[in-house]
């Protein structure tokens, strides 16, 4: 049957430089990437809430985290603090003198804590804790928030 055409069809793509959009979802992915640094994403880790005793209005617990310092500056001696989200004028836990070394192991903290339900629950329901790194730098005062996921802590090992 000379003449009949075909039904079936491919599609082609034309390959060769990036179209518009691609530059431009590229170059705000970077920027995203670099507001997130900016915003103090050099420090990550894990925590875990243990011992939870729940009262009416609060609720008691131990707090427990390992952080990474996942920046470019070294900090030998840190006060990381586990902040009220809606207050962090309000401290549940402070320590002192934490030494957050760039590609060193995560350094493990943990304490008693007792916080409101509401923050509890939030933790619960996937919003981390506030936990902040301050520490001085050559050209002054940082803090940092660490960027946190929930998962248990695993026993450390001599």
């Amino acid at each position: 049957m000379s003449g009949q055409r075909s039904s079936h069809c491919t599609t082609r793509r034309r390959r060769g430089k990036p179209r518009g959009w691609v530059i431009a979802f590229s170059l705000a992915l970077a920027a995203w990437g670099l507001a997130l640094a900016l915003d103090g994403r050099d420090f990550a880790g894990q925590y875990d809430l243990t011992g939870i005793v729940e009262h009416e209005e609060d609720v008691s617990l131990t707090f427990s985290a390992g952080i990474a310092n996942v920046g470019d500056v070294e900090v030998p001696a840190a006060i990381v603090r586990l902040e009220d989200e809606l207050d962090p004028g309000i401290v549940y836990a402070e320590f002192l003198s934490v030494a957050l070394l760039r590609g060193a192991k995560p350094t493990r903290l943990s304490s008693a804590v007792t916080v409101p339900r509401r923050a509890y629950e939030a933790w619960l329901d996937g919003v981390p804790p506030r936990l902040v790194v301050d520490y001085e730098t050559p050209g002054g005062r940082v803090q940092r928030t660490v960027e946190l996921v929930r998962m248990p802590l695993m026993e450390e090992t001599p």
